[in-house]
């Protein structure tokens, strides 16, 4: 409650404790929080850890505000939630370097981040950091579930387009031109191809369809159209 967020990381360490419950998911509570009631309401939560304490708080501050957050405290939270996981992600040494691929408690705690705001703002995309850091490498396929279980299928549809262009600038001239999609750099080391979920796209299909029989402005008639077009292009990639 008090927002010390590297405070409550570093004694998560020191005892061995699970990070999430005990630090990162009370503070991602106070970000949403800040985000309904505004700026107005928490500045006075700030204002208390004036001094050496902010630095436990925000990720640049002059011990008076948050630095490179246009003096915000919401932001200035948000940020420092990011490079919290962006830490707590990378490899030993490379604290503050974004991970081309998660680790599997990086990506357990990207993805605790991702469900509860998933749940808690259902009308909402998620944060930029969040995507990015889930779609890069194989642990797209975990934000792919997590969009299918709480329903945002356009967003799922979104996901799945930017995986198969991903693979298609992966193959050689030859069978990128096969699947009528040509590219200028094909020597990425790690593919979607390689652990792409058939089944799920076949549920996510489904599911598409029951909504496009629901929806009489026809926008998922069109999305599922577009998402029928992706598997069978899918077919000339595999």
């Amino acid at each position: 409650e008090l927002g010390l967020l590297a405070l409550a990381l570093r004694v998560a360490e020191a005892y061995r404790l699970d990070p999430w419950p005990c630090a990162l998911q009370p503070f991602l509570g106070l970000c949403l929080q800040a985000d309904t009631e505004g700026e107005d309401k928490v500045i006075a939560i700030a204002h208390a850890a004036r001094g050496p304490a902010q630095s436990f708080m925000f990720v640049n501050s002059d011990a008076g505000e948050p630095l490179d957050a246009s003096g915000s405290v919401v932001r200035g939270w948000w940020q420092t939630l990011e490079h919290a996981l962006l830490a707590l992600a990378a490899p030993a040494g490379d604290a503050g370097v974004p991970p081309r691929r998660l680790t599997a408690d990086g990506r357990r705690l990207y993805s605790l981040v991702a469900e509860e705001l998933l749940a808690k703002r259902p009308q909402e995309a998620l944060p930029e950091f969040l995507q990015q850091a889930l779609a890069a490498g194989p642990s797209w396929v975990c934000l792919l579930r997590l969009y299918m279980k709480h329903r945002r299928l356009a967003d799922a549809a979104e996901l799945v387009d930017k995986q198969l262009h991903a693979a298609t600038d992966a193959l050689s001239p030859v069978k990128a031109v096969g699947a009528g999609v040509m590219s200028s750099d094909r020597r990425s080391k790690w593919t979607p191809l390689q652990e792409f979920p058939v089944s799920l796209l076949v549920q996510l299909q489904r599911a598409m369809s029951q909504e496009a029989d629901k929806d009489r402005s026809g926008k998922f008639l069109h999305a599922a159209s577009e998402l029928d077009g992706r598997l069978v292009q899918l077919g000339t990639l595999l």
